[in-house]
């Protein structure tokens, strides 16, 4: 789904790219089989300059993008991908979604379960900027990139988000790996990654998730969970899980590694906003997971970093 700028063929004057706003289900999740078939991915394009108009998802159940399942493997999710306002001329334009999406993979039987397909959310094209806008990014939806589960988990895939403006999620996000169903050799899938960065305030309450699967062997690896900011704050109340996936103790296994959560701040000496970390969460879980050898553990890490920038300045 695209909108794009363009020039008006009497007067000459250009006519900005307009906004999108959906309101219906998406279904392109896969059929089963003999082994599952691949999701299908969407695409949302706000395209060149100028652009006028929110990006809107609201009103109904969810996008579907999930891999099917497999009597071997399960098939891989599609992917999500969403621009907005690319070049550099200044733009009225927002994102919101109240939906959820699924890009997770399919789960397997007697093979491995599918991948899931990444989410990718980009607003970071533009260096415009329109003091109305409270929320450049603002999402309410939960989305699912988690592994299938398999005689092996398939693996979990990103979820990056970047925003020019300010960032707000409350949607349960997760990355995690699918189980592994073999009881003697079966490895657990890995977890991938969580990435906000935005140029403003970041405001999370949603539930993060990036833990690896369990497998009796081997133990998923985690992925890490990133919040950056720069110029602005980064507060955080939903609860978050960078864990390695558990495995057989009885076994000669192996945990799997759990990964870091970091809280970044960035600012410099000539910046005019305040800046700094805060987070109010009961549970921040960066724990191995259980095995003959544990999973080694991971960090948490709250930090403001003065920095001296050439690409990001105040509006």
């Amino acid at each position: 789904m695209y909108t794009y700028a363009s020039t008006d063929p009497w007067d000459t004057e250009t006519m900005p790219a307009g906004g999108i706003h959906i309101s219906g289900n998406i279904t392109l999740d896969a059929g089963s089989g003999e082994s599952g078939n691949s999701g299908g991915s969407i695409q949302i394009f706000q395209g060149n300059y100028p652009a006028a108009g929110d990006i809107e998802l609201l009103g109904y159940g969810d996008i579907d993008l999930g891999g099917g399942k497999g009597k071997t493997t399960g098939g891989s999710g599609g992917s999500v991908s969403m621009y907005a306002n690319s070049g550099n001329q200044g733009v009225d334009a927002s994102f919101y979604n109240d939906v959820a999406f699924n890009t997770s993979g399919g789960n397997g039987t007697t093979g491995t379960g599918g991948g899931a397909g990444n989410v990718n959310i980009d607003l970071m094209n533009s260096i415009g900027y329109n003091g109305s806008v409270t929320f450049m990014f603002e999402n309410h939806g939960n989305i699912t990139a988690m592994g299938g589960s398999g005689a092996n988990g398939g693996a979990g895939n990103y979820i990056q988000i970047y925003s020019w403006r300010n960032l707000q999620n409350t949607g349960k996000m997760s990355t995690v790996g699918g189980d592994a169903s073999n009881k003697t050799t079966g490895v657990g899938g890995a977890g991938s990654y969580i990435n906000y960065w935005a140029v403003g305030d970041i405001v999370n309450s949603g539930v993060l998730d990036t833990s690896g699967g369990y497998g009796a062997l081997t133990g998923g690896a985690a992925s890490g969970i990133v919040l950056n900011s720069y110029y602005g704050f980064v507060t955080n109340s939903g609860s978050m899980f960078a864990n390695g996936g558990n495995a057989n103790t009885t076994l000669a296994s192996t945990g799997g590694a759990a990964n870091a959560i970091a809280l970044t701040s960035y600012s410099d000496s000539g910046a005019v906003k305040l800046v700094g970390t805060l987070n109010t969460a009961s549970t921040l879980q960066v724990v191995g997971g259980k095995g003959a050898t544990p999973g080694s553990p991971g960090a948490i890490i709250f930090d403001t970093v003065d920095v001296t920038p050439s690409d990001y300045t105040l509006p």
